[in-house]
This record gives structure tokens, C-alpha cells and sequence, in this order.
């Protein structure tokens, strides 16, 4: 998928849980043991 973000001129979020809005995705970080909160500020999701 990193080609296709790359196509679209726009940031790749992977390895998503959960969606909490249209922009803003949870996902783990440190290997899995924090779970972070990510905000896309690209116009496209």
C-alpha cells in the first residue's frame, strides 16, 4: 500500500484497530503495548 499512498500524495497509516472519526485512527505503537491516537491531516483519507 505504501506505493498507492505515495500515488495519491498522501501519508500512509497502517496497522489500524480502530476508527474513531474520518481522520483520526487508533493504532499500537512499541509493540503494542501503548495504543496511540493518529489524526490525518491529508485531504484525503
Amino acid at each position: 500500500m505504501p506505493r498507492v499512498a505515495a500515488l495519491l500524495d498522501v501519508g500512509q497509516i497502517s496497522d489500524i484497530l480502530a476508527v474513531e472519526s474520518a481522520d483520526t485512527f487508533k493504532r499500537p505503537i512499541y509493540a503494542g503495548n501503548v495504543i496511540a491516537t493518529v489524526q490525518s491531516a491529508d485531504p484525503r483519507k
